[in-house]
């Protein structure tokens, strides 16, 4: 069975659809905003201009090296939402570091998308490094998520803290 909603040619404004459960085959466009109270799960792409979840994020912080994991297993299963705090560290130009981050059971999925982005970073750019974090992998039958730092200065190192901010979209099947 198939449904097309809103077939007039002619755009509205302000319409919503509400529905429990939903599958769709192709792509789903939506020129203002797509609204989950419990999630979006994904086996393919999302991509979005902008992404708002609520919640609060929940804190972590980085022990001793920066290759050392951060843990947050005692973040509840549902939690999506993390602020992870990296020991102070010194990454040369053009270097990587990896380190993981364990999170509870639940949390991640075959299909679980993670997003990060460098909330704050405690040195100048450029002169004191410039950060960039993303995600070498997910492993959701252990839990976790391997995050990577990359210095992209050429020839300054980077030396500060770095605040991360981590959402996971989807979660358990």
């Amino acid at each position: 069975m198939s449904i097309r909603f809103l077939q007039s040619s002619t755009p509205q404004e302000n319409q919503s659809i509400k529905v429990n459960d939903i599958t769709v085959r192709g792509n789903v466009v939506a020129d203002n905003t797509i609204t989950a109270i419990n999630g979006i799960d994904s086996q393919g792409v999302i991509s979005a201009k902008s992404f708002k979840q609520k919640g609060a994020f929940v804190p972590a912080q980085q022990l001793t090296l920066l290759t050392n994991p951060i843990d947050c297993t005692s973040a509840v299963a549902g939690q999506r939402l993390f602020q992870l705090r990296t020991i102070s560290t010194t990454l040369a130009a053009g270097s990587t570091d990896l380190f993981n981050v364990n999170l509870a059971a639940g949390v991640l999925s075959q299909f679980s998308q993670v997003l990060v982005s460098t909330y704050d970073y405690s040195n100048s750019y450029a002169s004191g490094g410039t950060p960039f974090v993303f995600v070498a992998s997910i492993d959701p039958s252990v839990n976790r998520v391997q995050l990577a730092v990359k210095n992209l200065a050429n020839g300054q190192a980077l030396a500060g803290v770095l605040v991360i901010n981590m959402t996971i979209i989807g979660g358990s099947v």
